[in-house]
């Protein structure tokens, strides 16, 4: 069977450019679920010294670019590059793919779960 190899399509510099992860170490997979959590209790945190929301978008889509995608681009080119509607379901996927290779059988459980 094929290795799914992670991926990433941004529009910069007026046409679309795809980016690849080669490799991405084990540890991401415990940084890569913290900053899910974080992201899913944003809302409902009571916590005084949260981030704020556009700190806690750019402490993941930094861990992306950085540690995901080796610096291949930055998470400015990340916000440039993303379409306005596809922004939360796109950083959503790719955390998930740091987790799992199987993004569309957990976006289905998610789905079924609602």
């Amino acid at each position: 069977m094929a290795k799914p190899q992670r991926k990433i399509t941004l529009f910069l510099n007026d046409k679309e450019q795809t980016f690849y992860s080669k490799f991405a170490s084990a540890r991401n997979v415990f940084k890569a679920q913290n900053l899910m959590q974080k992201m899913e209790t944003f809302e409902t945190s009571d916590d005084e010294n949260k981030p704020t929301e556009e700190e806690m978008f750019m402490e993941i889509l930094d861990f992306l670019a950085t540690d995901i995608y080796h610096n291949q681009f930055t998470a400015d080119d990340m916000l440039i590059g993303t379409d306005s509607a596809d922004f939360i379901e796109m950083v959503q996927s790719q955390l998930m793919m740091v987790m799992t290779r199987d993004v569309e059988g957990l976006k289905k459980v998610a789905m079924q779960a609602q």
